[in-house]
């Protein structure tokens, strides 16, 4: 199945592009999603998502954390978007 990926921010940076569309196995979850893009982009896109600590995760304009985590099993076509954290006052 083939989910699309929006990058915004440092990560976007980090990546050199602001979406992908990923071939992932047919059940797969946002952490075996998160590891072929990990794999895809190295460790520029590792230490982009360790620097930014929690970066937000949405799956379909839900954040994941609202969903099952990283469990968050994925369908065909489905949209998910990966911001930086934000800090400010």
């Amino acid at each position: 199945m083939q989910v699309e990926v929006l990058f915004f921010g440092r990560i976007r940076e980090a990546t050199g592009i602001s979406q992908e569309l990923v071939t992932v196995a047919d059940g797969a979850t946002l952490n075996d999603l998160l590891k072929v893009l990990k794999t895809k982009f190295g460790s520029v896109l590792t230490r982009e998502l360790r620097a930014s600590r929690r970066p937000m995760v949405l799956v379909n304009g839900r954040n994941m954390q609202s969903l099952q985590g990283s469990r968050t099993a994925l369908q065909d076509k489905d949209l998910v978007a990966i911001l930086p954290a934000m800090f400010g006052g």
